[in-house]
C-alpha cells in the first residue's frame, strides 16, 4: 500500500486543473498536464493518476495507484502496460440516483407523449394524444448491482414489478424477482415495457446484449446506460426492424463522441443523448478520493477499490 507522503499525482482532462487545487489543498503534489502535453509527461516521475481515462499516450509502468475520476474504469483497465499490482479506485457518488432520474424522464416521457405532443405545438395543431400509464407496465433492470438498485428503487413505487438480472440470480433488494441468464434464456419471451440496461463493462459482459436477448422482447423500449461494448449495435437496429423494440434511449457508447456519420443519429425509432445520464460532480470526485486517500494512509483497502477480476 502506498505511503501518504510518497505520493506524487499527475492529473489531465476535464476537472484535472480543480484536482491539482485541491490535491494541494492536502498538502500532496500533484501536476496538471493538458491532453495535448500528456504524451511527453515524465511518468517515471510520478506512483498515482487520477483522472478519467485519458492515459492511453503514457506509460504507467511506475503507477501505483489510479483513482478515476467516473464510474467506469474500462478505459483504464485496458491500458496496454497497466500493471497487475496498480490499484484503481473510482467515483461513484450519486451516480444510481442520476441515473434513476435520467430513466425516469424518459421513460415518463414516453407513456406521456411529451416529445410528440410538443412537435405538434410546434406545428400550432391541436391533437390530443391517448396517454398511457406506468401504473400498469413491468420494467426489468440488467445488472443489479448499485445503479440497477438505484433504478429500481425510483421505479418500485411507480410500477407493478421491477425485475432484474444477475449472473447467479441471487435475489436482491427492492426487485420483485430476479433471474440469472439462464433462467431469462429458457423463456421465449418476456413482456417488460421497459429494459434498462446498466452493465459495466468486462470480457464476460461484451456484447452481452445481442440478438438472442433482444428476441426475447416484443415493442419493448429500451435504455442503456451501461456501458457501451456491453451492446451489440447490429443487433440492436435488427431488433428494431424486427419490432422486438419500438425504441431505444442510448446514452453511452463504445466510440465517443458519437461520430457525426454515425447511421445512429438519424434513426427514426432512437434517441441518443451524450453520455450525460451520470455525469461526475467536481464534489463527489474529492469525497471519493479523501475515501481512498484516508484508507491508504491508514493500510487499508478503499471500500471504492474495483475487483480487477469483475472490470468493477
Amino acid at each position: 500500500m502506498l505511503l501518504s507522503s510518497s505520493l506524487r499525482i499527475l492529473t489531465a482532462g476535464r476537472l484535472a486543473k480543480e484536482f491539482q487545487a485541491f490535491a494541494h489543498e492536502l498538502g500532496l503534489v500533484s501536476d496538471y498536464y493538458s491532453l495535448a502535453e500528456l504524451a511527453k509527461a515524465p511518468l517515471h516521475t510520478y506512483n498515482a493518476v487520477a483522472g478519467f481515462s485519458v492515459f492511453h499516450p503514457v506509460s504507467l509502468q511506475s503507477i501505483q495507484w489510479i483513482h478515476s475520476f467516473g464510474a467506469g474504469v474500462d478505459g483504464h483497465l485496458q491500458h496496454p502496460d497497466l500493471p497487475d499490482s496498480t490499484l484503481i479506485t473510482r467515483t461513484t457518488g450519486q451516480l444510481g440516483r442520476k441515473m434513476a432520474e435520467y430513466c425516469l424522464a424518459y421513460i415518463l416521457a414516453d407513456v406521456k407523449e411529451v416529445f410528440s405532443t410538443y412537435a405538434y405545438q410546434q406545428q400550432q395543431a391541436w391533437k390530443p394524444q391517448i396517454l398511457r400509464n406506468l401504473y400498469n407496465k413491468k420494467v426489468l433492470i440488467v445488472g443489479t448491482g448499485a445503479i440497477g438498485q438505484r433504478i429500481a428503487e425510483m421505479l418500485v413505487p411507480l410500477v407493478p414489478q421491477v425485475d432484474g438480472i444477475n449472473t447467479q440470480g441471487r435475489a436482491q433488494a427492492p426487485f420483485h424477482q430476479v433471474m440469472d441468464w439462464t433462467q431469462f434464456t429458457a423463456k421465449s419471451h418476456h413482456p417488460y415495457e421497459f429494459v434498462i440496461n446498466t452493465l459495466p463493462h468486462y470480457p464476460a459482459t461484451e456484447g452481452l446484449l445481442n440478438k438472442s436477448f433482444f428476441e426475447k422482447f416484443s415493442q419493448s423500449y429500451f435504455i442503456t446506460v451501461g456501458r457501451g461494448p456491453t451492446v451489440v449495435i447490429a443487433d440492436l437496429l435488427q431488433a428494431l426492424e424486427n419490432k422486438n423494440l419500438r425504441h431505444a434511449l442510448l446514452d453511452v457508447f463504445v466510440e465517443e463522441p458519437l461520430p457525426k456519420d454515425s447511421p445512429l443519429w438519424r434513426h427514426p425509432a432512437i434517441t441518443i443523448t451524450p453520455h450525460h445520464s451520470g455525469l461526475t460532480e467536481f464534489s463527489e470526485i474529492k469525497e471519493s478520493f479523501l475515501e481512498a486517500y484516508t484508507a491508504i494512509k491508514e493500510g487499508r483497502l478503499p471500500g471504492n477499490a474495483i475487483d480487477r477480476s469483475r472490470g468493477y
